[in-house]
């Protein structure tokens, strides 16, 4: 036998086999030895937990360095940003990123009716205003490209008592889990404990379904796609002649 795991398991084979009501009486009693042809040809040094690997610290480093280019240094959470030159170049050259927020702007257009609520790719507006937590821009600075679900624990935590912000994150759920589906799917599908029916981030809607009264909270419309230049020379299509034309910018790649 190879090793010890193969012997265990002649082991218990053996044992069910002789267990069986069926089986003849044993005879004897056989025996067998253990023999290393050969030891591992590669031996796999356990990751300690918590501990990332090469390629994920190379990844989190450009992730900050695109943060770093939008945000700048020494910024609350909710600084609102401003796309750069910079910004541009590191987006250029990771082609993977560009068709992830391409992805997550059209399922913000579908949830939450305004792709701008996602200005860029490492931003998601919360389109509600709190009492403390969201009372100002409030873009929400996300861990990586399109990490959307980490929203979902701040409107947990922050918004708990409104109804509105409950549907949203059933909306994001449905939506992230299916992303080909349509917004009138989205609008009329059932979830468990929930409903991902039509929302609509305004005011005026929220006080239709009762508003402060019944927890709805004010809303905030979304950027505009002019504000402050924030991504606003990227609304071209991916794969369009306007992106080719971005990609194939002198210096950029």
């Amino acid at each position: 036998m190879r090793d010890a795991t193969s012997h265990c398991n002649w082991e218990a084979q053996l044992l069910a086999l002789h267990l069986k009501p069926e089986a003849p009486t044993a005879s004897g009693i056989v025996t067998a030895r253990l023999i290393s042809l050969k030891g591992p040809s590669k031996i796999y040094k356990k990751k300690k937990r918590g501990e990332r690997t090469p390629a994920q610290l190379a990844y989190n480093e450009k992730v900050k360095a695109l943060k770093r280019a939008v945000y700048g240094t020494g910024v609350g959470r909710k600084a609102k940003g401003a796309w750069s030159i910079s910004a541009s170049d590191i987006l250029r050259a990771e082609h993977d990123w560009m068709a992830k927020f391409d992805g997550t702007r059209l399922l913000t257009e579908k949830v939450m009716g305004s792709k701008y609520y996602h200005p860029h790719p490492v931003a998601l507006t919360c389109p509600f205003i709190g009492d403390g937590c969201c009372d100002e821009e409030s873009c929400r600075r996300l861990n990586c490209v399109g990490a959307i679900s980490q929203l979902y624990s701040h409107w947990q935590e922050q918004h708990k008592g409104n109804p509105a912000a409950r549907q949203l994150e059933d909306r994001w759920r449905l939506a992230l889990k299916h992303p080909t589906k349509d917004k009138e799917w989205l609008d009329a599908k059932e979830i468990e404990g929930g409903y991902a029916q039509p929302l609509e981030l305004s005011s005026e809607w929220m006080e239709q379904q009762g508003g402060v009264d019944q927890g709805y909270e004010q809303v905030r419309p979304p950027l505009a796609p002019d504000a402050d230049e924030m991504f606003s020379t990227f609304n071209f299509k991916l794969h369009s002649d306007e992106h080719r034309a971005w990609l194939e910018a002198e210096g950029t790649l």
